[in-house]
C-alpha cells in the first residue's frame, strides 16, 4: 500500500504539527506527492504545515475524464432531488488548471439565479458551494494531477453552510439568512451546468448526493474509507470509460449519459448561402482561429450603443422595461407617451429621428482619444435593424430616422483610419419581448393587451400600415416558463431553464439578417451579446455565421484572416475559436489568449438620470481600466452613450477629451505593447473581485491609487504605469533583484511627458524611483524603463 503525504497549511490557529495516517481495508493510496495550499478560515491566515495522508477513492479506477465536448451525466428532474432544507454534495476530483474560469462538479442549479444547488471550482480552481442560503468559497487552488475529496454541506434549519477538503472543514458561513432552497427544474448534472456550459476539466472518480447535512465526523469517514451513510440519494463510481447508464453504488438514483445538447432548430442557409472556406460550422473547426496582430496592437475601441431605445433617454432595456407594469421605465413611459397598450415600442421607433447625428464629427473626436477601432450597434434585443436590411422591414431606412446608420458609421470610421465593427443582439428578441404580451392589471386600461400580438391586418389606417408588428416583436408563441418574473430571463439567456425555443422561421430570419449585414458592410469585428454564439446551443445558426464571417474575411484579404469575433461566457475550448468578451469587468490574471473588456461610461442606452446625477465614469477611471486590461493581454471597448438625436452631451465630451489628453502623452505605453511576466502589483491587486457570469466585477475591488502599478512591454522597454501622481518614492517589488524577473539590467528610466531627470536605485527588495517633482497627471504617470 502506497501513501500520499501531502503538505497543507494549518486551519485556524493550530501550531502543532499533526500527522494523520488514515488506514482502512478498502482504501487505495497514491504514491507520495506534495501539495501546497493556503487556507483562510474564519479570518485566520496560517502557514504551519501538516502532513496529511490523502485517501483515494475506494475503487481503483482512473476516473472519468471530463472535457468541454465530452458527454455529460445527469439524473433527470424528480421529487427526490427537490431538497429544500438540507443537502450534501460530495466528489473525488482531479482538477485541471482553469484560470479565471471554473467548472461544475455537481449542479442542480439555474444559471444566474440561486435556485437549486451546486458545487464547483470557480474561480481559478477554488472551491465554491452555492444554495439559496448563500454561498461559501475557499481559495483551494485544487492541485492538478492529484485527487481531492470535496464536500459542500447545507442546512437551513440548522444554519450550516460548510466546505470540506480531504475530510477537513476549510470554510463556513455563520451569519445572515439561511433560507430554504428553491426548487429547480434542472437535472442533477455531473461536470456541467444545466445548459451544458461551465464544464469541469479534469477527472472525477466518485460523486454523491445526500438528502441531509452530513456531520464533520461523517465527512471524515467518507474521506477515509467511503463508508455508506444514511440519506444517500445517489453514490456513483466512475470507470475510465463509463457506460450509457451508471447505477449507484448506494442510493436509488441512476445517472444517464447526455451526449450534449441536441440542435432543436437547425438553421437553413438556402436563402443566403454560407461562405465556404477554411472554417466549417463546428467548434472544432473554429478553433483554427488566430487573433490578428492588428487587434493585439489596437488595445482601445469606442462603441456607439445607439438605437431607438435612446429616444426616451431612460436607460437600458427600455423596450422591455416599458411593458413591466409598475417599473420605473413603465412609469416614465406612461407619463411621457401613455399606456403601452396605446403607445407601444413600435411607436417610440416612429418618434425617433436622429436629427442631429454627425458620425464624422464624433469619429474625429474618438480618433483623437486614441480609439483604433469603432463599434456601432447593428440591432439590439428590440429587433430593429439599423441598416437597409433586406430581411427585416422594421429598419432605420424604412422608418424612424430613415437613414442607413450602419453605412454612415462605417464610412466615418474608415475615413478616419479606424477598423469598423458591428454588435448584434437581436437573437434574444423572442424571449426578451415577452413582457409586451402582458396587459395592465390596474387602472383604466386594465386587461387591455399590450401590442405584442398585433398583426399586419391591425395596421390599417395607422402610421405603420403595411408593416407586420410580428416582424418586430416576434411574439406569436407561448411564453417562457416563469415569464411573469421579469428577472427570470437572465437564467434563460442560453435558452435553458424553460426558455421558449424559437421556431425555424425566426432562426432562419436571424441568420439571413446577420449574413446580409456582413455582406453589405464587411465589418472587421463582430460582437454577439450571447453565451458563446447566438442561439447556441439550440441552433447552429451562430456556428454558421461565425464560419461565414471568417471565410468571407479571408476571401477579402487574399487568404489572411483579419477578422475578430467576440462571445461571452466562453469555456476554455471556445476561447480558442473567438475572442472572449467580459462585460463590465476585468480578468484578474494575464490571459493566454487575447480578450476584451466591454464597458460603458454610463448606461448602455442613453439615460438622462446618469447625466443629471453626475454618474458618468471619469476619464481617470477609464484610463485605469485600460491600463489594467492591457497589462493582462486584453483590449478595452468603451461605450459612450449617444442621445436620441445623435449627439453626446457635454459631460461625456469632457470624459472623452480627458482620455485624449492622457493618451496624447502616454499612448506609447498602450498601443502595440504586450503583457510582461506579471501584470502589476499594489493594494488593488490584493482585493480584486472574481468574475461572475458575463463579468460584472467592475468597481467591486479596491480603487486604484498611486501605489498600484501595471506593466506593459514593447521591445527593450518596460512601461510601469502608476495609477496616479506619486507623492513619495515608489518601491516596485516586482523589479527588485530578489524577484528575479528582469533578465536584463536597467539602462535608463524616464517619465513620459517630461524631460525631468529621474533618480532611481535597485536593491534586492525593490526598484526605488524618486517621485517626479513636476506635476504630471493625477490620472496615471508612466515610467519608461529601458533595458539592455
Amino acid at each position: 500500500m502506497a501513501i500520499a503525504i501531502v503538505s497543507l497549511s494549518c486551519l485556524g490557529n493550530m501550531n502543532n504539527v499533526t500527522t494523520l495516517l488514515l488506514f482502512a481495508k478498502k482504501i487505495q493510496f497514491k504514491k507520495v506527492a506534495a501539495i501546497s495550499s493556503l487556507t483562510v478560515l474564519a479570518g485566520c491566515l496560517a502557514h504551519t504545515e501538516q502532513q496529511v495522508a490523502i485517501a483515494q477513492t475506494p475503487v481503483p479506477t482512473a476516473g472519468f475524464a471530463l472535457k468541454p465536448n465530452a458527454p455529460m451525466y445527469e439524473v433527470a428532474p424528480q421529487k427526490a432531488l427537490n431538497l429544500t432544507d438540507e443537502v450534501t454534495l460530495e466528489a473525488w476530483v482531479q482538477a485541471d488548471p482553469m484560470g479565471n474560469a471554473g467548472g461544475r462538479i455537481l449542479d442542480k442549479g439555474v444559471p444566474f439565479s440561486l435556485d437549486g444547488y451546486f458545487l464547483d471550482t470557480f474561480p481559478n480552481n477554488s472551491l465554491r458551494f452555492s444554495t439559496q442560503g448563500g454561498e461559501v468559497s475557499f481559495d483551494a487552488k485544487l492541485p492538478a494531477n492529484q485527487w481531492s475529496h470535496v464536500v459542500g454541506v447545507y442546512s437551513a434549519s440548522k444554519r450550516i453552510l460548510k466546505l470540506y477538503i480531504n475530510g477537513r472543514e476549510v470554510a463556513s458561513k455563520t451569519d445572515g439568512a439561511f433560507a430554504p432552497m428553491k426548487l429547480s427544474a434542472s437535472p442533477l448534472r455531473i461536470g456541467a451546468d444545466m445548459s451544458g456550459d461551465n464544464r469541469f476539466r479534469g477527472r472525477i472518480q466518485r460523486a454523491a448526493i445526500y438528502a441531509r447535512a452530513l456531520t464533520s465526523e461523517e465527512v471524515a469517514k467518507r474521506f477515509a474509507n467511503g463508508t455508506r451513510l444514511d440519506g444517500t440519494l445517489g453514490d456513483w463510481v466512475f470507470a475510465s470509460a463509463p457506460k450509457a447508464q451508471i447505477k449507484p453504488a448506494y442510493g436509488g438514483l441512476t445517472l444517464e449519459r447526455n451526449s450534449g445538447v441536441k440542435l432543436v432548430v437547425p438553421v437553413s442557409s438556402k436563402a443566403v448561402p454560407m461562405q465556404k472556406g477554411k472554417f466549417e460550422p463546428t467548434w472544432e473547426s473554429l478553433q483554427q482561429y488566430q487573433t490578428p496582430d492588428w487587434y493585439r496592437d489596437a488595445k482601445f475601441g469606442i462603441w456607439a450603443h445607439w438605437g431607438p431605445q435612446c429616444e426616451p433617454e431612460d436607460g437600458d432595456w427600455y423596450a422591455r422595461g416599458m411593458y413591466d407594469e409598475g417599473s420605473g421605465q413603465n412609469k416614465f413611459h406612461v407619463n411621457h407617451y401613455g399606456p403601452p397598450s396605446q403607445f407601444g415600442f413600435k411607436d417610440v421607433i416612429h418618434r425617433w429621428k436622429a436629427e442631429n447625428w454627425n458620425p464624422e464629427k464624433l469619429m474625429a473626436l474618438y480618433k483623437k482619444a486614441g480609439a483604433q477601432y469603432f463599434f456601432a450597434l447593428a440591432n439590439h434585443h428590440d429587433n430593429f435593424d439599423l441598416w437597409d436590411s433586406k430581411y427585416q422591414p422594421w429598419n432605420s431606412v424604412n422608418m424612424g430616422p430613415k437613414k442607413d446608420l450602419i453605412g454612415g458609421w462605417a464610412k466615418a470610421a474608415r475615413d478616419n483610419g479606424m477598423k469598423f465593427g458591428v454588435s448584434v443582439h437581436a437573437a434574444h428578441a423572442w424571449t426578451w419581448y415577452e413582457t409586451a404580451q402582458r396587459a395592465d392589471k390596474n387602472g383604466p386600461y386594465a386587461g387591455v393587451p399590450y401590442d405584442a400580438k398585433l398583426t399586419k391586418a391591425d395596421g390599417k389606417g395607422q402610421w405603420w400600415e403595411g408593416y407586420d408588428p410580428q416582424d418586430l416583436y416576434a411574439q406569436n408563441h407561448a411564453l417562457s416558463v416563469g415569464s411573469a418574473d421579469t428577472g427570470r430571463i437572465h437564467s434563460q439567456w442560453n435558452w435553458g431553464n424553460g426558455a421558449s425555443i424559437p421556431d425555424s422561421a425566426y432562426v432562419d430570419k436571424f441568420y439571413n439578417r446577420t449574413i446580409d449585414l456582413i455582406n453589405k458592410y464587411n465589418p472587421d469585428l463582430l460582437y454577439f451579446d450571447d453565451t458563446a454564439l447566438p442561439l447556441w446551443p439550440v441552433s447552429d445558426a451562430g456556428l454558421k455565421i461565425a464560419a461565414d464571417f471568417y471565410n468571407s474575411n479571408m476571401k477579402r484579404h487574399n487568404g489572411k484572416l483579419e477578422a475578430v469575433l467576440f462571445g461571452k461566457i466562453l469555456d476554455e475550448e471556445q476561447r480558442k475559436a473567438m475572442v472572449w468578451d467580459i462585460e463590465r469587468g476585468q480578468s484578474n490574471v494575464i490571459e493566454p489568449y487575447v480578450w476584451q473588456t466591454d464597458t460603458c461610461i454610463g448606461s448602455w442606452h442613453y439615460d438622462r438620470n446618469v447625466y443629471n446625477n453626475g454618474w458618468y465614469k471619469s476619464a481617470k477611471t477609464v484610463v485605469h481600466t485600460l491600463a489594467d486590461v492591457v497589462s493582462k493581454n486584453g483590449n478595452l471597448l468603451l461605450s459612450v452613450p449617444v442621445r436620441g438625436d445623435g449627439t453626446i452631451d457635454d459631460k461625456e465630451l469632457a470624459v472623452v477629451q480627458g482620455i485624449a489628453a492622457w493618451m496624447d502623452v502616454n499612448k506609447e505605453s498602450i498601443f502595440g505593447t504586450r503583457p510582461w511576466k506579471v501584470f502589476g502589483e499594489g493594494p488593488a491587486t490584493d482585493s480584486a473581485a472574481p468574475l461572475s457570469a458575463q463579468g460584472f466585477n467592475e468597481g467591486k475591488g479596491k480603487p486604484f491609487g498611486a501605489q498600484d502599478v501595471r506593466f506593459t512591454t514593447k521591445g527593450n522597454v518596460l512601461y510601469a504605469i502608476v495609477m496616479g501622481q506619486p507623492k513619495e518614492a515608489l518601491e516596485i517589488k516586482s523589479l527588485g533583484k530578489t524577484a528575479n524577473l528582469l533578465e536584463k539590467s536597467i539602462r535608463d528610466i524616464q517619465v513620459l511627458g517630461s524631460d525631468e531627470k529621474i533618480n532611481w536605485r535597485r536593491d534586492d527588495a525593490s526598484l526605488h524611483i524618486e517621485a517626479p517633482q513636476k506635476q504630471l497627471s493625477d490620472t496615471a504617470v508612466v515610467f519608461k524603463i529601458t533595458l539592455g
